[in-house]
């Protein structure tokens, strides 16, 4: 499954560097990131540009200044697939981002609910069972 992360930028060189590594690093590789340039005026345009030269999975949007919210949603209106959304100045560590284990646990999750669920059809059965029961002994 491929995974898009939206990454709107507007003055942030500061951690600019930081938060891209962070993506790019990540142990999971499927991943399409989307850079919206927010209409900077330091250097992060820059940065981006020299991470995108360097990576093919990174796409480089720019547009002129209209906020986080406009520059996310282009983003997100550029990959219309799961996005994670990551905010420039908050730097995802490379060891919290584990994608494969959440899917592991979320289908052990899964084959426990389908255990839990035929017990409560059996469950159910008994109940109707024993309701039948109840409802023929009060007819006779």
């Amino acid at each position: 499954m491929k995974i898009s992360v939206v990454i709107p930028t507007y003055n942030v060189e500061k951690y600019l560097r930081q938060a891209l590594s962070s993506v790019v690093n990540q142990s999971y590789r499927n991943l399409d990131i989307v850079c919206v340039d927010d209409g900077s005026t330091d250097n992060s345009l820059l940065i981006i540009k020299e991470y995108a030269a360097q990576d093919n999975r990174i796409q480089v949007i720019t547009q002129e200044n209209q906020g986080t919210y406009i520059a996310r949603q282009v983003g997100v209106d550029k990959k219309k697939q799961q996005v994670g959304i990551e905010e420039q100045h908050r730097c995802i560590e490379q060891q919290q981002v584990h994608i494969e284990s959440l899917q592991s646990q979320l289908n052990r999750v899964s084959e426990k609910n389908k255990k839990h669920l035929k017990q409560i059809r059996t469950l159910a059965v008994i109940i109707g069972l024993m309701v039948l029961g109840l409802i023929i002994s009060v007819i006779i």
